[in-house]
């Protein structure tokens, strides 16, 4: 049985939640019940749940927080987020912080729920978590403990780490070290900053498959970096440059890292994060260090990583749009042709190179295609980390962009004859508001079913599906400026702008407004 736990301060909720489905149908089971964060963290280390679900606005510890805890304590869990409000920092917060879905109360169906409960498990079965056992020290529970010298039982632990990642034995070892400033300047960071910021780590450290190791250890962030024999030191200063602008850009909070001299042995690990923090001099003003640092102190070279412009992303997001990888392919070859004169190093290109990919990514999704069907069992981001030229990173990027333009309509590539009818009526009926109920009703089919099939054919629920449709029919109404902000709320079936606002910045990372100002 896949073990549950239900969070949230609303007792009505909970009995709610335990009646809404068939847990049993499921191969669930609720094993307790917590009313906030403090007693769902100590259910969890008791009771050992593969599923919790958890409501986002609860006293103490907020659901965004409980989510950072579990994801940066218990990676086999799948979080499912509930909340009485459509609110954007709290979506944000909870799916950029690992939760599998974001449900309003209100809105809950058994539907809806049965879905979200059925991706749970196949993200719990996909990362091999067995319903009745319990499960193993994660990377970041192993960096941790290793990060205090004299643990007793550190040779058996690090034994076990490298019986599960065999290709890491013998790596050379950087570690780095950051701060977000004096005590006080740590204090005044939020539980919704520090998740965003943890957030926006792990979002980049999923491409690195486990070569890169990240834990915060008393609110600071601590990389292990496993070398390959080509990399050297720009290679670890280009990833947390990238981390630097990243926490800037989003979260508007500066933070400073020191790294290590390489290291071989992982032992040594705990030796090596007290040197760290001793010549560091943790604690001072970030206005007087460097963005990143040598363990003497010294600044560790000036690079800076190489990425798109967001008008080389809004030309690429175009042109695939329509396809075209005549116009694609040249320029490609320019901006790598480019680099390599002016000897741009390997790492710099790499980072370039996963660009291109993000980019690619968020058009799958935008035209609802799986990164399996389109890259197969490839992994890109694996395949571009081993690439050991810049003429190879262009071939690779080449290859990943001709089998998405070459890939068919999304209209022709589902053999369900339902998928296919629901599709037309969502198109048909775009500018109007409708429901799952609608749309069931037309096909004359069940809609518990329906969702289902829906999401198990295209790999989204029907009202992500139709949220997506109406974004892209306002984006072209924006972008005509034939009509007003709130005509095209209006046009694309919202009668409420607000929820229009927050859904449309959610899905392009810009307002309407900024939309309009940029063509």
């Amino acid at each position: 049985m896949y073990k549950v736990l239900l969070v949230d301060d609303d007792s009505i909720i909970r009995v709610k939640l335990q009646n809404l489905i068939d847990w049993n149908a499921f191969g669930c089971e609720i094993v307790a019940e917590a009313s906030n964060g403090q007693e769902a963290i100590a259910y969890i280390e008791t009771y050992m749940p593969l599923i919790v679900i958890t409501d986002m606005d609860m006293p103490g510890m907020t659901g965004v927080e409980l989510i950072g805890q579990i994801r940066e304590r218990y990676e086999q869990i799948a979080v499912i987020a509930l909340s009485a409000y459509d609110d954007f920092p709290y979506v944000r917060g909870s799916l950029t912080g690992g939760a599998i879905d974001y449900l309003l109360k209100h809105q809950l169906t058994t539907a809806k729920m049965e879905a979200a409960i059925e991706e749970a498990i196949r993200r719990v079965s996909a990362q091999g978590a067995d319903a009745g056992a319990e499960f193993p020290v994660s990377d970041k529970a192993f960096l941790k403990k290793l990060l205090r010298p004299g643990d007793e039982n550190a040779a058996e632990i690090i034994e076990e780490f490298y019986r599960r990642n065999r290709t890491l034995k013998q790596k050379r070892l950087i570690m780095a070290l950051g701060t977000f400033g004096t005590p006080s300047a740590v204090d005044r960071m939020s539980g919704k900053q520090r998740a965003y910021v943890e957030s926006i780590f792990q979002e980049t450290l999923a491409f690195y498959e486990k070569k890169i190791l990240f834990c915060f250890d008393e609110e600071q962030p601590v990389f292990l970096f496993f070398m390959e024999p080509i990399q050297d030191e720009d290679y670890v200063i280009d990833f947390l440059n990238q981390q630097i602008e990243n926490i800037d850009r989003f979260v508007s909070i500066r933070v400073c890292f020191v790294i290590s001299s390489p290291f071989y042995d992982l032992k040594n690990i705990g030796f090596v994060f007290e040197a760290l923090q001793r010549n560091y001099l943790f604690g001072r003003s970030l206005d007087s260090l460097p963005a990143i640092s040598k363990e003497d102190g010294q600044a560790a070279g000036k690079s800076s990583p190489i990425t798109l412009t967001l008008a080389d992303e809004q030309w690429l997001y175009q042109n695939l749009r329509e396809k075209n990888m005549p116009v694609i392919a040249p320029f490609l070859h320019n901006k790598f042709r480019e680099l390599a004169e002016n000897k741009v190093g390997l790492s710099q290109l790499q980072f370039l190179a996963i660009d291109f990919i993000n980019v690619l990514n968020r058009q799958l999704q935008e035209d609802h295609y799986s990164e399996k069907e389109i890259y197969g069992t490839q992994n890109p981001f694996s395949i571009l980390q081993d690439a050991q030229s810049g003429v190879m990173l262009e071939k690779l990027l080449l290859q990943f962009y001709g089998l998405y333009c070459n890939a068919e309509n999304t209209e022709e590539r589902y053999n369900n004859q339902i998928i296919n009818q629901a599709i037309k009526y969502i198109k048909e009926h775009i500018s109007q508001s409708f429901s799952l109920k609608d749309i069931s009703s037309y096909l004359a089919v069940n809609s518990a079913y329906l969702s289902r099939l829906f999401k198990k054919n295209t790999g989204k629920t029907i009202v992500t599906y139709i949220n997506d449709e109406k974004m892209k029919m306002a984006r072209e109404l924006i972008e005509s400026g034939a009509l007003t902000l709130k005509e095209v709320a209006v046009a694309t079936g919202f009668q409420n702008y607000n929820h229009f606002y927050l859904l449309f910045k959610e899905t392009y990372g810009l307002s309407p407004s900024e939309i309009r100002k940029s063509k």
